[in-house]
């Protein structure tokens, strides 16, 4: 019973407010409102980053990314919130990468440091979420995270 309660204060606040002024269910099958495309930012193309290649750097684990963008416009910045974990799928670290200026259609290599971090250790990396995604002007690009896709040539899995 309680159950059913909750489901049907889900539904009536689910209903516009127009539907609940006027009594009326939502009309199946109508058509959400999609905002327009908005002039200067991309309306296609993707955003590709590899894990070329880990390897030992002075007390730290120094990480290889190559990152291609595919856009019609540069790529003024890109930030991710990415974990590690060791190679039994426990969590190691997390860390927020910054990728700057790709500019369109180029393919560019990105090296970061990880500290106090063994890079045989690593069997994972995980992009948890996309923090920044902008073009030139600091304008931020739509539906970023659909657009990336991620793989590994290195010992250790990427995944997104």
């Amino acid at each position: 019973m309680r159950l059913a309660r909750l489901w049907l204060a889900a539904f009536w606040l689910a209903l516009p407010p127009a539907a609940l002024a006027q009594g009326q269910a939502p009309q199946q099958g109508a058509a959400e409102a999609r905002p327009e495309a908005q002039p200067g930012l991309p309306t296609h193309g993707a955003i590709s980053l590899e894990l070329n290649k880990l390897e030992g750097a002075q007390g730290a684990c120094r990480a290889y990314f190559l990152v291609q963008n595919e856009m019609p416009v540069a790529l003024d910045e890109m930030r991710l919130d990415v974990f590690l974990f060791d190679r039994s799928s426990v969590v190691l670290r997390r860390v927020a990468l910054t990728y700057s200026d790709i500019r369109s259609n180029r393919m560019k290599v990105a090296l970061f440091d990880l500290p106090d971090l063994d890079c045989g250790k690593i069997g994972r990396l995980l992009v948890n979420d996309v923090l920044a995604c902008t073009i030139e002007g600091g304008k931020p690009i739509p539906d970023c995270a659909d657009l990336l896709t991620v793989s590994s040539r290195a010992d250790a899995e990427f995944r997104y």
